[in-house]
């Protein structure tokens, strides 16, 4: 995260993206979508949830819509749970951003990634 920060901060001048005021409202996102996982699944259940989401997010692009997940969109559990009726024997896993991506200067900014070595430890 800290990379990611000082990436940011070198890309933009102070004031020219309100990133806080973006999480706030939610990206502006059009349709928000919550993933949820049965809280008596195996822990082995993550991964489905991941690749789920990854093949969701893939898709809502090659359909022309902009998607994030964002720790901002679960980071109120009970109050999404009361706001969308997801029962108590649900874990809520990720939220998912959806929309037309507009032309806010934030939808610029791509981090660095991470390279193979840096994520990936290989054992012979």
């Amino acid at each position: 995260m800290a990379a990611w920060t000082t990436e940011f901060k070198q890309r933009f001048k102070p004031g020219e993206v309100d990133f806080r005021k973006s999480q706030a409202e939610l990206f502006n996102a059009q349709a928000l979508i919550y993933i949820t996982l049965p809280k008596d699944l195996s822990l082995w259940s993550v991964h489905d949830i991941g690749a789920f989401t990854q093949t969701l997010v893939l898709s809502a692009t090659a359909q022309g819509l902009a998607s994030i997940t964002a720790y901002e969109l679960v980071k109120f559990p009970t109050l999404v749970k009361e706001i969308m009726e997801i029962p108590d024997s649900e874990t809520l896993a990720v939220g998912v951003a959806l929309g037309y991506a507009s032309t806010d200067p934030l939808n610029s900014f791509s981090p660095n990634k991470l390279t193979l070595e840096q994520v990936a430890t290989f054992k012979d």
